[in-house]
């Protein structure tokens, strides 16, 4: 269910489009590109989970020609937890993933790529969050939404969540795993 207003979100590291969105929550496909590494970040307000689709040999090739990591999840990202950090080169051929987030009240939805704080992609990102969220600060190769272009809180801003070590990928289940 693509909302009628979706937009594609070409960044440096991936391309994305909301596939479901109903009030304060949606779920994006996000295709990351071959060679890059996610750099480190959060998303300030925002509760999401990230499940992993496998491609670009990421896993293990399961008996039935898909990933093994099919499905696997990570915990779930609180408001401002750290993650993303993947080395360069992760996969040579790229990889899918969906995420699944939980927007703070008062902030429009739009994209996981414009709600961020921390070392950008590049370029074509910051480009991407100056133009949704025009009054925070963003400088090459970094985006801040908790503060103003002043490098000051904006006058509403609400309490940040802490910052915690990122999060691995788990499995969610195990497709060579037996049913009982």
């Amino acid at each position: 269910m693509i909302p009628w207003d979706a937009e594609v979100i070409c960044s440096d590291d991936a391309t994305a489009i909301c596939v479901f969105r109903h009030g304060r929550f949606q779920v994006e496909l996000y295709l990351v590109h071959p060679d890059m590494a996610v750099p480190s970040h959060s998303h300030p307000g925002m509760d999401s989970v990230i499940v992993r689709l496998g491609a670009g040999n990421t896993g293990k090739k399961h008996e039935l020609g898909v990933s093994n990591i099919w499905g696997a999840m990570a915990p779930v990202l609180r408001a401002g937890e750290v993650h993303g950090g993947r080395p360069l080169g992760f996969s040579s051929k790229g990889y899918a993933m969906l995420t699944f987030q939980h927007w703070p009240e008062g902030v429009d939805v739009s994209s996981a790529a414009v709600l961020w704080k921390g070392d950008t992609a590049g370029p074509k990102q910051d480009a991407i969050v100056a133009r949704y969220l025009p009054n925070v600060l963003v400088r090459e190769g970094f985006a801040d939404v908790t503060q103003d272009k002043s490098g000051e809180p904006p006058p509403a801003a609400s309490p940040r969540a802490p910052f915690s070590e990122g999060n691995d990928f788990i499995p969610l289940t195990d497709l060579g795993a037996s049913n009982g």
